[in-house]
């Protein structure tokens, strides 16, 4: 059986994602578009970061990647 090596945070007060900055190529950003999550929690898997989002979610994050092999949880070189 394979071994994952997976680190989560927790206890993130606030996480700017950039999401909103990364859709619009970071032209005229405003605050909005840097994407907040409150009491966010991330999952990091052999130094990629695979999943963000609100920590009540974290449990449910890591039950789906239990259900995955550890090397379909890295982003794809596209991303």
């Amino acid at each position: 059986s394979e071994i994952t090596l997976m680190t989560v945070f927790t206890d993130i007060k606030e996480l700017l994602t950039f999401e909103g900055a990364r859709q619009k190529e970071a032209r005229r950003i405003q605050i909005e578009d840097l994407s907040p999550i409150k009491n966010a929690a991330i999952i990091e898997n052999y130094g990629h970061i695979v999943w963000v989002g609100p920590e009540k979610d974290l449990k449910k994050a890591l039950g789906a990647m239990k259900e995955r092999p550890s090397k379909d949880n890295l982003p794809s070189k596209a991303s």
